[in-house]
């Protein structure tokens, strides 16, 4: 449902998201380990590509998480380096 490329990164990253058919529109997050969304994206049905330049961000790990109806139906982690 959810990759993310490079993995790790030093500035730009891809998050490709599939939201399965029949579902709502869909949410991706990308939040730091406080728990604090860094970046959001409404997307529709399919696929779709999100592109995240994470150079601004602090060094660490990020959480990139999808949403659909509410519910997080993808994650994965992401490492700025």
């Amino acid at each position: 449902m959810l990759e993310v490329f490079p993995n790790p990164t030093d500035g730009l990253a891809y998050v490709f998201c599939n939201v399965p058919e029949g579902g709502e529109q869909a949410l991706m997050r990308l939040r730091d380990l406080q728990g604090r969304i860094v970046r959001e994206q409404r997307l529709g049905k399919g696929m779709s590509i999100v592109e995240v330049d994470l150079v601004p961000m602090a060094l660490g790990v990020y959480i990139a998480e999808l949403r659909s109806g509410g519910v997080v139906i993808g994650q994965a982690k992401v490492t700025r380096q």
